[in-house]
């Protein structure tokens, strides 16, 4: 739990120096340097994936305890998300490079022979596979911390502190791709010399 942070951008006695831009000092939470009684907040929220059709919880809660006296006190704090997503895409995995080989015709074409086979002769960049995806993903995060701290006397005051964070990750993806290699039917090459479109021979 952080309560503030202190930015120094210039060198300080009481503080080692060595970081490039800055030195950070981060301050946590203490139950005694707060207000005494029993305090609590807490917050809710959700995303909502609309490929996925599930709504992600986001809650977090932080509370504490200090008797009036101010010397003995505890304070700890909580966050809970559960967030499912979707992603769904198509991809090339890489392409090919140089004279391809064809087979002079076209996708209606019968009866076809050896004699139809013939090359590009000029470099032509065909795409090597195409891949439809989808991937589903859950990140489930918990964390826990929290500080007690006791006055036992003037000049001793005992400060414990704990954290506790797990995460978890699950993914679940889906494949169909199709490989393509020479030769093609029906090529069709841009000026760039990358192929907008072709067909396979069929058996």
């Amino acid at each position: 739990m952080i309560q503030r942070t202190d930015v120094y951008k210039s060198s300080v006695p009481e503080l080692q120096e060595g970081g490039i831009r800055a030195t950070v000092n981060i301050i946590t939470a203490r139950p005694l340097d707060g207000r005494s009684g029993f305090h609590l907040a807490a917050s809710a929220g959700g995303i909502y994936d609309t490929l996925r059709e599930k709504l992600s919880p986001d809650l977090s809660a932080v509370t504490s305890l200090t008797n009036d006296a101010k010397t003995i006190g505890i304070v700890l704090s909580g966050s809970y998300t559960d967030r499912r997503s979707q992603l769904d895409y198509v991809q090339t995995d890489g392409w090919l490079f140089g004279p391809q080989n064809v087979v002079n015709g076209n996708a209606n074409s019968t009866g076809l022979t050896t004699a139809a086979l013939g090359n590009t002769g000029a470099t032509v960049n065909v795409p090597q596979n195409l891949a439809f995806a989808r991937q589903e993903d859950r990140r489930r995060r918990i964390n826990l911390a929290g500080a007690l701290q006791a006055k036992l006397r003037d000049q001793l005051l005992l400060t414990v502190n704990g954290i506790f964070s797990k995460f978890d990750v699950f993914t679940h993806r889906n494949i169909f791709a199709n490989f393509y290699s020479s030769p093609h039917i029906g090529l069709q090459v841009d000026e760039t010399g990358t192929a907008t479109g072709f067909n396979r021979p069929g058996q």
